[in-house]
């Protein structure tokens, strides 16, 4: 692992969503965990990040109350996102029909977490291309 690209990748995607050094700290050992200790992606796995990149705010699993996005649109009603994530985990499961950018798009709209969902679908990004070692940004999907 290219650790200086990590930590500058990391840093860009923080700066990007306007967050600060603890968030920095915060989505390093989410990068750090996701590197080291999984091999595939499972609904407890997106769980986990989300409480490592906003350990206050998603400790507790995922949203219950709805989001409205700055341009007016909204994501998926809370009480379908364990459904929704599901479906998620199975369409990364044949990633050959949906592709990586289908897949992170829909993750973004389902919001699944409080917050730092943003910063979970960079995770779920590099992952996914398997640039873990050496990530690419975020890209920006134009809601």
């Amino acid at each position: 692992m290219d650790i200086v690209a990590v930590g500058t990748a990391c840093a860009v995607e923080c700066k990007r969503q306007m967050v600060g050094l603890p968030e920095l700290g915060f989505l390093l050992e989410a990068y750090n965990w996701l590197y080291n200790y999984t091999d595939r992606v499972t609904v407890e796995t997106f769980e986990i990040l989300g409480s490592f990149v906003e350990p206050g705010k998603n400790r507790n699993g995922f949203r219950r109350v709805p989001v409205t996005f700055a341009n007016g649109g909204s994501s998926a009603n809370a009480s379908d996102i364990p459904r929704l994530m599901i479906s998620l985990r199975d369409g990364i499961a044949d990633l050959g029909q949906f592709g990586v950018n289908e897949i992170v798009r829909q993750f973004l709209w389902i919001h699944p977490f409080a917050d730092g969902n943003g910063r979970v679908g960079f995770l779920l990004y590099n992952y996914l291309q398997g640039t873990l070692d050496s990530p690419l940004a975020l890209p920006d999907y134009n809601w």
